[in-house]
Parts: C-alpha cells; sequence; structure tokens
C-alpha cells in the first residue's frame, strides 16, 4: 500500500492528468485541433470515473508481480514514411519498461514488425536496459525483449498471437501509439487516410486475445485511431477528424473499435506513459519508476540519429508530432517534479 493517503493520491492524479493532456508547443496543421485530445480526455474520464494515469497505475500494481512477464506494444511502420519508425511511441514505451523494471521487477518484452526489432533494441540501449533473448535476459539484471511479430492477414495475426500469449504467460500488455482497426479492419492514420495493411503487424489482436484470458491491458494514445479507443468508440467518433467517415474506400472512420481495461489519453502518448510512470511512482513509493529530463533527452536523440522520425513533420529530429525537444523535457520535469512534491506533503502528515 502507498504511503501517500489515498485523497493526495487522488488530487495528485488530477494534476498528473491535466500536465499530459495539455496541447501546447504541438502543430499538425488540419491532422491535428488542440481540443480534440482534452475532449476525448474528458470522454475517457466519464467512462472510467477516475483520473486514468492513476487508476491504470493502480491496476497495474495489483495484477504485476516481480519476474512477470510484461508485454509493450508500440512503434508505428511505414517503407517510405517511417521505415524506422515513429518518434511518438518508441521512447515511451522504453522508458515505461525501465520503469517496471526497476519498480516491480517485471521482465519487459516488445512484439514489433521485423523492421522495427532494431529500434526497440536501441531504444531499450538508450534507457539503460540490454536487450537480449529471453533465455539469457531472465538470468540478468535490468533486460528487455524483443521478439517479432508477422506481418499477416487477420486470421494469421490471431494465431500468432495466441502462440505468444501461450509461450510468455504476460501479467499486463500496454499499447501506447500503436493503431488498432476499426469496424471493418482497417487501420488509419489520424488524416482519414489508410494505412496499408501489407505494411504492418496487427498486433491489436494480442490485445483481443489478452482479454479474453483475463489479463490486464493498458493503451495509451491521442488521435482516436489507436488500439484503446473502443472504449469510448461512440464518443470518439463525434470528436476527431475523420471520426466518422474517413478518406479510404471503408468510409467507417478512423476510431479504433478495439478495446482496453484502462485508457489513458494524453496530447502526445509518449507523455502519456511518462504520466503513468509518475503514477506507478507514487503508488509504489518509488520515485525511480519516473524518468527524468536525462532519460527522456537520451532516448530522443538516440533514436533521432537512427533516423526515427517525427510523425507531423517527417523529420528525424528528437521532436515529436511536431511538438518541440524542450516541450517534452518540460512534461518530464513537471512530472518528476509533482512526484517529489506528493512525497514531501506526505511526509509532513506524519
Amino acid at each position: 500500500m502507498p504511503t501517500i493517503p489515498q485523497a493526495d493520491l487522488e488530487q495528485y492524479g488530477e494534476v498528473i492528468d491535466r500536465l499530459v493532456t495539455t496541447p501546447v508547443g504541438k502543430s499538425r496543421g488540419n491532422m491535428f485541433q488542440p481540443m480534440k485530445a482534452v475532449d476525448m480526455y474528458d470522454a475517457a474520464r466519464a467512462r472510467f470515473g477516475r483520473p486514468l494515469c492513476l487508476l491504470a497505475a493502480e491496476m497495474i500494481s495489483e495484477r504485476v508481480k516481480r519476474d512477470d512477464n510484461v508485454l509493450i506494444l508500440t512503434g508505428s511502420y511505414h517503407p517510405l514514411h517511417f521505415p524506422v519508425g515513429e518518434m511518438d511511441g518508441p521512447p515511451g514505451g522504453a522508458t515505461l519498461a525501465l520503469s517496471l523494471d526497476l519498480g516491480l521487477g517485471a521482465k519487459p518484452f516488445f512484439a514489433n514488425e521485423p523492421p522495427l526489432v532494431g529500434l526497440m533494441e536501441e531504444a531499450c540501449r538508450a534507457v539503460g536496459l540490454l536487450p537480449m533473448p529471453y533465455e539469457q535476459a531472465i538470468e540478468r539484471d535490468h533486460t528487455a525483449v524483443v521478439v517479432e511479430f508477422p506481418i499477416t492477414d487477420h486470421e494469421g495475426s490471431r494465431r500468432a498471437a495466441e502462440e505468444l500469449m501461450d509461450r510468455h504467460d504476460f501479467s499486463l500488455v500496454v499499447t501506447t501509439e500503436r493503431l488498432g482497426r476499426n469496424r471493418k479492419g482497417r487501420y488509419h492514420s489520424a488524416g482519414g487516410t489508410e494505412r496499408e495493411p501489407q505494411d504492418r503487424c496487427k498486433v491489436d489482436h494480442i490485445v483481443d486475445v489478452a482479454r479474453e484470458r483475463g489479463i490486464l491491458t493498458v493503451s495509451v494514445g491521442d488521435g482516436g485511431n489507436e488500439i484503446g479507443f473502443g472504449s469510448i468508440f461512440d464518443e470518439t467518433r463525434g470528436i476527431v477528424n475523420w471520426g466518422e467517415t474517413c478518406r479510404c474506400p471503408c468510409e467507417d472512420g478512423i476510431v479504433s473499435v478495439v478495446e482496453s481495461d484502462a485508457l489513458i489519453v494524453a496530447a502526445t502518448s509518449n507523455w502519456g506513459i511518462s504520466g503513468l510512470e509518475a503514477a506507478l511512482a507514487m503508488v509504489n513509493d518509488n520515485q525511480d519508476m519516473m524518468h527524468d529530463a536525462a532519460v527522456e533527452r537520451r532516448v530522443l536523440h538516440h533514436l533521432a540519429n537512427m533516423g526515427c522520425a517525427d510523425g507531423a513533420t517527417v523529420m528525424t529530429t528528437p521532436t515529436c508530432d511536431g511538438t518541440p525537444e524542450s516541450v517534452s523535457l518540460d512534461v518530464v520535469n513537471l512530472l518528476k517534479a509533482t512526484v517529489a512534491q506528493s512525497f514531501r506533503v506526505s511526509s509532513r502528515r506524519f
């Protein structure tokens, strides 16, 4: 049990959610309107009834035990625009892996398209985790496992998901900035166009299998087209651009039908993950579970140097969805300060 009183946790949970949903410094032209993330947050908050980052952190802390395997799904691949991946998603996935490793003693896994395996391995190295095959990783602290997930059709993806879940017995699946299918089985960009199915693996089937097996699922997103927004499907269709009718032949909108047990809506998915880490730090009385700006900067620069591209500008810079690097560092600093303040306030009560 956390030493911070529940009433204080709720208040700091509100602060965390507000920080990660503030759409500052971001530009996507017609793809992004500042209040969309806030409106989606309000819908999710009405659906779940409590601060979203705090609720997810409590669920994770209750379910994940030391030496458990946990699976993180992130990364956006396109052979032309994102041949090395997109900047929103992998940095947060890596810092969350570090948080779960340091705070809960869990073993983080990633499952990606073959072209993104190297990206996720480098993201792990940037935060201090060594990627290794599972048989070796379980023998050493502070490691991560990155496995290939096949690019195939829905039926093949379902079979691959079942095999992966059978093999590794995960207690948690987290998705961040990972596309989920709409009602017609199509995947879309935030701009309403279809993301070609032959270019990406359909990891949303992993979430389906996990939910059927009673494994906790937590999703983070910022556009409504990601895994998890099925939890607020009708509301999101009325909020986002291209929500009800997309620009591809399916004409069913970009909103994902795939649900999760907990959904975190943020202005940028990386920030949503940082908010989750901050809440985990408070719930588990461990400030190390919230990474600092030095780690944030290191992973952003490392992946940019590899060729990972900003999703808004398609430039290989240490920016995220058009947001300057300095803003992402400021968000991390503010969250880190919020965690520290929660512990100071709590210590004065006893």
